[in-house]
């Protein structure tokens, strides 16, 4: 399993994303909830809330997944990390791989 990272501008932006990816297979879950982000952006100190996007998928759906995400997203330059599992739960992956096709 991967976990694929990103910040969208709200909730509602980041339900779009995580929707176009479960439609497409490319994800079996996604989870979203209200943050707060500082960050530099054109030489000053922003300060924003902001939605995170956790999406859990396979490594095969890796390279589309960001490329939709890519396509989707109102950013000019959004954040996706990918970050592994080492380990988790047999009957989650077993759940995961029959969502993520």
């Amino acid at each position: 399993m991967v976990f694929i990272y990103t910040t969208c501008p709200d909730v509602k932006s980041a339900k779009r994303i995580g929707e176009s990816l479960l439609k497409k297979r490319l994800a079996a879950c996604c989870n979203y909830w209200s943050i707060q982000s500082s960050y530099r952006w054109k030489d000053k100190i922003q300060h924003d809330r902001e939605a995170a996007l956790l999406i859990k998928t396979i490594k095969k759906h890796i390279d589309r997944a960001k490329r939709l995400i890519e396509e989707r997203h109102p950013y000019k330059a959004p954040c996706i990390a990918v970050l592994s599992a080492k380990q988790f739960n047999a009957k989650y992956k077993k759940w995961l791989t029959s969502e993520c096709r």
